[in-house]
């Protein structure tokens, strides 16, 4: 465009005459594109009518004055601006509010001033856009790209490829133009499928670019190469020129990404393979347990039998022989002293001993039951100074197999005996709850104690808890266990009775 032939849009104020500037204007062969007087409406007008510059009074008057105007056009619509300003104003013009003109004629101006204020402004606006218009520095750029470049017109036919494009192709420049796209890259999903409709064909009818997308390409030599590819429309001042793609080659992406899923699979293979590992060993660790507590259990009641069967006996018949010699020896006097205090040792000694058998292996659960057994333990923790309570609800079997029974039984003891160690002698009594609901017995110890700490049990050399958990295993039920610090621990077992 030659600069004597630009658009320019008056822009002009009470302060100076339209015919003032249009005479002239015309004389210097410039296009008028149109008249406004305000700031809002130089704005409309710049939008609608896109001259090549405005020439605008510095005194605008209005809810937009002549800078905020100037910065709206130059920032929105890139129309470079010229102000008209008074001998005294040029510094003010250019400064305010960082709105600086590309040029300014100051009144009252001669045609000659005017005419190279425009000149000016028109030069300072084209020369940076030059670097970026001119085809050689274009063609350097979209050349010198490892990504293949394909542009097409608004009905989709091929206006340019660049050499990456050309070798995955198969196609020259000059076989190329006027064909669709279509013809010259033929795309499937990376399944092999054929297409609904190409990303170009996708960009012209939306005006908006598409996503990567990975597809097939076959080209003109019948070779295949997947390709991650994106498009976008080509969009100037709202009119649609055509469509731009850029696709590159992914073989070895893929093959990277295949390798790190075949590793994956492999890992996880590994996993499933060291979880069945931990899953036989954790089988084996409760079996393993299971049996050592069944022997256990076993030598505690070989233990009690020895104490009652064997040791009792003794006791007993050794405290007849010393009756009898007692009754024999009559009143004499010293020796008759030492043997009853030998008989009162004797009876402290069968306590112990039956003490020991009870606590070894309580004989009341093999030979009245469970329920009766509780009933002993709690009497036994009584005795001994600890306040229990043992609440039943629910009819109770008769009979509860030996090792639930037992297991059952050592929860209860084990669990009541911690709480009793961490319980002031003015709390509440500890609660022993049993109840029977659809084949399940239930069973709660609860104490104001804070005997357990479930995420320190085992550190804290809490056997204890991991022998209860176990014992709940072997019952076929499971043990919960809450407590909290300074309000009391609640131990609740539950198993199925058959």
């Amino acid at each position: 465009m030659n600069e004597q032939t630009a658009s320019i849009l008056i822009v002009e104020g009470q302060n100076l005459n339209a015919k003032d500037l249009e005479r002239p204007l015309a004389n210097l062969g410039y296009r008028i594109a149109g008249v406004v007087d305000s700031g809002r409406k130089a704005v409309q007008a710049a939008e609608q009518m896109r001259p090549d510059l405005a020439l605008m009074d510095a005194h605008l008057t209005g809810s937009m004055d002549s800078f905020t105007a100037a910065g709206e056009i130059r920032n929105r619509f890139r129309i470079p601006i010229v102000f008209l300003v008074s001998n005294s104003e040029g510094d003010t013009a250019q400064g305010h509010d960082g709105i600086a003109p590309y040029s300014y004629v100051a009144k009252p101006f001669q045609s000659t001033e005017l005419n190279a204020g425009i000149l000016l402004a028109l030069n300072q606006h084209r020369q940076p856009q030059k670097i970026f218009t001119e085809p050689a520095w274009l063609s350097a750029l979209l050349h010198s790209l490892h990504d293949a470049v394909v542009a097409t017109d608004v009905e989709g036919r091929a206006t340019f490829l660049n050499p990456s494009a050309q070798a995955l192709t198969g196609w020259s420049p000059g076989e190329v133009l006027g064909r669709h796209f279509e013809q010259i890259c033929k795309l499937r999903t990376l399944e092999g499928e054929d297409l609904e409709g190409s990303q170009i064909r996708r960009a012209l009818q939306v005006k908006e670019a598409t996503p990567r997308e990975r597809f097939l390409l076959t080209s003109q030599t019948g070779s295949t190469v997947p390709i991650e590819q994106s498009t976008a429309p080509i969009v100037e001042h709202g009119a649609l020129l055509g469509a731009v793609t850029v696709f590159r080659p992914i073989s070895e992406e893929l093959s990277r990404e295949e390798d790190v899923a075949t590793q994956r699979d492999r890992a996880q293979a590994q996993v499933h393979v060291t979880a069945e590992a931990l899953g036989q060993t954790r089988s084996d660790l409760h079996s393993l347990s299971k049996h050592l507590i069944n022997s256990y259990e076993e030598e505690r009641r070989r233990l009690a039998k020895t104490f009652h069967d064997d040791f009792s006996q003794r006791a007993a018949l050794l405290g007849l022989q010393l009756d009898a010699l007692l009754e024999s020896l009559g009143e004499n006097g010293e020796a008759t002293q030492r043997l009853q205090a030998m008989r009162s040792q004797l009876d402290s000694l069968s306590e112990g001993l039956r003490r020991t058998s009870h606590n070894l292996h309580p004989s009341v659960l093999s030979d009245l039951g469970f329920l009766p057994a509780l009933k002993g333990l709690v009497l036994d923790f009584r005795m001994s100074g600890v306040d229990v309570t043992l609440r039943v609800k629910g009819a109770m079997p008769g009979e509860v197999c030996a090792e639930k029974a037992i297991a059952l039984y050592r929860i209860a003891e084990e669990a009541i005996g911690n709480i009793a160690k961490h319980t002031t002698a003015n709390s509440a009594p500890i609660q022993l709850a049993v109840s029977v609901k659809g084949g399940v017995l239930s069973m709660a110890i609860e104490g104001a104690g804070s005997a357990f700490d479930p995420e320190a049990g085992t550190a804290q050399g809490g056997v204890w808890l991991l022998s209860m958990q176990e014992r709940a295993r072997i019952a076929g039920g499971s043990l919960f266990l809450g407590t909290v610090k300074g309000q009391g621990t609640q131990v609740i077992v539950r198993a199925p009775l058959f």
